[in-house]
């Protein structure tokens, strides 16, 4: 899965065929990058007008920060770049709090891993022990596996107006909406219906 001649992964060249065509998306914007991985800050940090790193530990990033409980104010970013996180954490409280702090019109760019075979993502919260998880999620700090559900559960803990799904499989780009809004649009699962899924533009 690894170039042999960059060694970049999967998910650094899924974000460069999609960067390739959307960069307009950071340019010029105040971007807040979650676990910044080397292969995708080099394209987004050059693109961006200011540019902050995230991370839970210490040292990984510009600022510490936990992605369920954020100290940062309402709407103080114009686009958050989240790869494979959401897996590792409390996904609705993760999506509220980045909601919170996204631009009104904002964009979120989310990439996760999903198994579209699955109707329905897998959760246990009876697995808790490091073997478990690996057996069970596939990863020894994974709490999930997301399955086809996976854009009504984002589209129903938050309040996003759309997700774009690129490649069928791993990667989102979501348009904050206000919470207003949402609530009053119908009862959380269904709310966004029609109006969730469009293909990225490759």
């Amino acid at each position: 899965s690894r170039c042999p001649k960059c060694y970049s992964n999967e998910r650094s060249r899924l974000f460069k065929l999609w960067f390739d065509q959307n960069s307009d998306v950071f340019m010029g914007r105040r971007v807040l990058h979650f676990a910044p991985e080397k292969d995708v800050r080099r394209y987004i940090e050059p693109a961006a007008g200011e540019y902050v790193t995230a991370d839970i530990t210490p040292g990984r990033a510009d600022v510490v920060l936990d992605i369920e409980h954020l100290d940062l104010p309402d709407e103080s970013f114009d686009c958050i770049f989240c790869s494979h996180v959401l897996e590792h954490v409390d996904d609705r409280a993760a999506l509220l709090e980045l909601h919170r702090v996204l631009k009104s019109n904002g964009v979120l760019r989310l990439m996760t891993p999903v198994v579209y075979g699955w109707t329905k993502t897998y959760e246990n919260l009876e697995v808790t022990s490091p073997e478990e998880r690996q057996l069970h999620f596939g990863r020894w700090n994974h709490v999930r596996w997301y399955g086809a559900d996976i854009r009504e559960r984002i589209a129903s803990s938050s309040a996003y107006s759309r997700a774009l799904l690129s490649f069928g499989a791993s990667s989102f780009a979501i348009r904050r909406r206000s919470i207003s809004d949402a609530i009053a649009s119908s009862q959380a699962p269904n709310c966004f219906s029609s109006r969730v899924i469009e293909p990225l533009p490759f």
